[in-house]
């Protein structure tokens, strides 16, 4: 797809219709059904919409379907009121179906199997109990089958919590088990045998009762996710990995329009900005599809080797938004001349030929992938190859162009272009430095895309060069990973402590408040409970206005259309499809908090207004408003005790967790800066997502300290926490930037190259890094400020070294390297292929990446003297 349309300037919008477009086009490829449906719901105009809107519908329909056994009147059909007084089919169906409702199949498939597994565990240790057991806890059992059934439950639960299972498993197995340990426990009947043996009745018995009822909500999920045109995650990644694509060529172009113009833009930067977001929420979209597809596929088939492809893809699209990040960063507060304007209009051409070749070569390889269900065919193969051969050709194109453009702006470059001037010119860096960045990376981009392509075919002959892409998404997780980390530990202490005494408090009951063998409180708290302490009352919060919502609502409901005439049956089966359509968009459209409140208060709310008896003629039946309050003094309670263990294991505030998280970001950063600029270490750092991974959970824990409760403390600084993780992104794409243009293959991991060794054997680039990692120190020290809280003066105000500047210390270090670097004999040779490969590309990158650095460094450092 050819660029050359682009337009520069404030008047047209420079990538706007391309990408706008790229959604339109993906549309019109689907089928005529499909495209049909789409178009009822919008999703020319608002594809997000149109998505939560068809989820709604498919849900509620769902439910409807769920719910037609409750609306028809007692007595009409015998097989059904038979069905209905044995047990066998509850409208409890209703939350299982609520909390398995996904966007695609392979996601809807692996929470119910997730449900299903903790479901059938707690069934079958109950039937092992009442093995042993048969008539439970009853004058005719032994008078020590009390003491073992709570020894047996205790341990149960107390394994269940340990042990590191999906949390869907665990949640239901604890839940459903709560309830069926209570009813052991209470003398009488239980209507819980073990199979085969006397007295068992398959009919009434509540593990094949909970069985049927979770494969019949299961079945009806997993027929949303099919009906009308099924909702794949392996349709979704190719949707994504096409759209991926694109819209990352047409980030390259936008970059070169954009360094094309005679000044920076403020507008054409809000741009890329706005573009470079999307590319990223796109690529986390592509993983996380990848990984759901596993479910649609079991690992096997055409459709797994399309994912491991997919997979593979996904790693050449992550490497490559490093390399668009690294240009991002660069160019930020940094403006450019002359110099920097004629370079670019000399070598403008070249960059549009690259990222066209480019684009083509992706594009065919995502295009051989999924329309060749992952097969590549001789003819594939034979495109590809020439399309490698031409993408190389114009990455080597780029550096003759280049080079020769720099001959021309200039004498000082002739000592890195081969010529015989001695001298190189601080100048010439930081003139000509956003040139080069973009020329260095979008030649690396060239590089990951050749590789993507070279091990596709590759995969032709060797399948085993794709990665495997096997995620179980939980079901080969190590059952005990983790488990011995602090803050494990103690959310399974404070869950378990919350649970047997909310089971003691229904077990015994209290007065009229609390009915004796009430297990719904323990059966709440393994629900409500959350891994943080004082964010979690909010969530607990909205989680009782969501069952308040929905029992009062549909208790209303239930209660005007009462009859069992057509008259009042139909207004309340179409109330319950418009109800539920409502709540479950605001369960898909919203955010987490708000989505908790939806779910819930579309589970009790037509769960009210299925549950109970209609009436004939004038008859009247009364509504349980007894058993509505029951349930909302059960919710209250058991948040009661969440909030009084959270005190007593108290694990500490979300706001120091917080804190330590972004110390841990820190820390981690100063370590990969100070083993890049090691002598002593020969090797770059192996790509891996920890630094990501301590970022995200810096930034989840910042959402929960801004909600918990400051009581006598000054208020969480949320704006400044986000901007210092905005600016610590930023450098962790520098880092990666420094990692990649100084290792020998130019990928993440390996041995640093050689013009990385000549680098650090002078005395400047080392002492250049340690200013950093000192500036490092500064703001990392600063950053306590988060832990302020009270109206006193900052204690580190006081101190000198927190303002230190270090400016005109690395402006001095950086004219000395240039010095150093002219007599440098292998710069001298430079004798590249390619612009990833030229030496003075490479030392410019890599000190503007230390630049930028310092300027985000700087910026932080700002911020925070600003606001302390």
């Amino acid at each position: 797809m050819a660029h050359g349309d682009s337009q520069r300037g404030d008047g047209v919008p420079l990538l706007g219709h391309k990408l706008s477009g790229t959604y339109v086009a993906r549309f019109m490829q689907t089928s005529r059904y499909r495209r049909a449906i789409r178009r009822l719901f919008l999703a020319d105009a608002n594809p997000a919409f149109a998505l939560d809107a068809e989820l709604s519908v498919r849900s509620s329909v769902g439910l409807l379907f769920l719910g037609l056994p409750f609306l028809i009147p007692h007595g009409m059909f015998d097989w059904l009121d038979k069905l209905q007084g044995s047990g066998m089919y509850k409208v409890s169906v209703v939350t299982f179906f609520m909390f398995n409702v996904k966007r695609s199949l392979g996601e809807c498939l692996a929470s119910c199997f997730g449900c299903l597994r903790g479901l059938i565990v707690a069934v079958i240790h109950t039937w092992i109990l009442h093995f042993f057991f048969p008539s439970s806890v009853t004058d005719d059992a032994p008078w020590y089958a009390l003491w073992v059934g709570v020894a047996d439950g205790v341990l149960f639960i107390s394994t269940l919590m340990i042990l590191n299972l999906n949390a869907a498993t665990k949640i239901v197995a604890i839940s459903n088990f709560i309830g069926w340990w209570m009813l052991f426990l209470k003398p009488g009947d239980d209507s819980f045998h073990f199979p085969l043996s006397a007295g068992w009745d398959p009919w009434r018995d509540a593990g094949l009762s909970s069985l049927m009822t979770t494969c019949v909500g299961s079945f009806l999920a997993i027929s949303g996710c099919l009906f009308p045109y099924p909702l794949l995650a392996l349709d979704n990644a190719k949707d994504s990995a096409d759209e991926l694509v694109h819209h990352m060529a047409g980030l390259w172009t936008l970059f070169v329009d954009y360094l094309g113009t005679e000044h920076r833009q403020a507008y054409a930067q809000d741009r890329v900005y706005r573009n470079l977001r999307r590319l990223e929420k796109l690529s986390n979209k592509l993983g996380h599809d990848v990984d759901h597809a596993w479910w649609e596929c079991l690992g096997l088939g055409r459709r797994q080797r399309v994912r491991r492809k997919l997979r593979r893809l996904d790693k050449a699209i992550k490497d490559s938004y490093d390399c668009i990040y690294a240009v991002w960063a660069a160019t930020q507060g940094r403006d450019w001349g002359d110099r920097h304007n004629l370079l670019m209009a000399l070598v403008t051409p070249q960059f549009r030929a690259i990222v066209d070749s480019g684009e083509a070569l992706v594009t065919t390889c995502v295009k051989v992938v999924v329309d060749g269900n992952g097969v590549i065919s001789d003819d594939g193969e034979k495109k590809i190859l020439n399309m490698i051969q031409a993408l190389k050709d114009a990455d080597e194109d780029l550096l003759l162009n280049f080079k020769q453009a720099r001959r021309d702006l200039g004498r000082s470059f002739s000592v890195l272009d081969g010529g015989g001037h001695d001298q190189l010119q601080v100048t010439d860096i930081e003139e000509l430095a956003l040139p080069h960045v973009l020329a260095f990376n979008v030649s690396a981009w060239a590089h990951v895309l050749v590789e993507f392509a070279r091990r596709l075919v590759e995969s032709k002959s060797n399948p085993e060069v794709m990665p495997q892409a096997d995620v179980g998404l939980g079901v080969l997780a190590s059952l005990v990973d983790g488990v011995t980390a602090f803050e494990y530990r103690n959310y399974a202490l404070r869950t378990l402590a919350c649970l047997f005494v909310g089971f003691a408090i229904g077990y015994n009951g209290y007065k009229d408040l609390v009915e004796q063998y009430e297990s719904r409180i323990a059966g709440t708290v393994v629900i409500l409970v959350s891994k943080f302490t004082g964010s979690a009352v909010v969530k607990n919060l909205r989680r009782i206005q969501g069952v308040v919502l929905g029992m009062v609502f549909g208790q209303i409901v239930k209660k005007l259309f009462m009859g069992c005439d057509l008259v009042s049956v139909v207004p309340l089966g179409v109330v319950t499809f418009l109800y539920a359509l409502v709540m479950v968009f605001v369960v898909h459209s919203s955010e987490a908090g708000y989505a908790d409140i939806g779910k819930l208060a579309a589970i009790f709310g037509v769960q009210h207004m299925l549950i109970g008896k209609c009436s004939w003629g004038d008859g009247d039946i009364p509504i349980d408003k007894q058993g509505a309050y029951d349930s909302i003094v059960c919710n209250v309670i058991a948040c009661m005790l969440i909030a009084l263990f959270d005190e007593i294991f108290y694990p500490g505030r979300a706001a120091d967790s917080a804190y330590d998280s972004l110390q841990r970001v820190f820390t981690m950063l100063e370590e990969a800066i100070g083993r890049h600029f090691d002598k002593s270490i020969s090797d770059i750092r192996e790509r891996n997502s920890s630094l990501a991974a301590a970022i995200d959970v810096a930034c989840d824990l910042n959402e929960q300290a801004a909600n918990e409760p400051r009581f006598w403390r000054t208020p969480w600084r949320r704006e400044m926490f986000d901007s210092i993780i905005s600016f610590l992104v930023r450098m962790r794409y520098n880092t990666r930037c420094l990692e990649c243009c100084m290792a020998d293959n130019f990928m993440f991991g390996g041995k640093k190259g050689e013009v990385m060794r000549a680098l650090l054997d002078t005395k400047s680039v080392p002492l250049l890094a340690d200013h950093l990692l000192q500036k490092i120190g500064v703001v990392k020290r600063l950053s306590s400020v988060l832990m302020h809280e009270t109206v006193n003066r900052f204690p580190l105000l006081n101190d000198e070294d927190v303002t230190r500047e270090f400016r005109n210390e690395s402006q001095l270090i950086r004219g000395r390297i240039a010095d150093e670097l002219s007599s440098v004999e292998l710069l001298k040779a430079n004798s590249a292929d390619t612009m990833r490969e030229d030496a003075f590309c490479r030392i410019t990158v890599t000190l503007v990446s230390i630049e930028t650095i310092f300027q985000d460094l700087r910026e932080m450092q700002h911020l925070i003297l600003r606001n302390c």
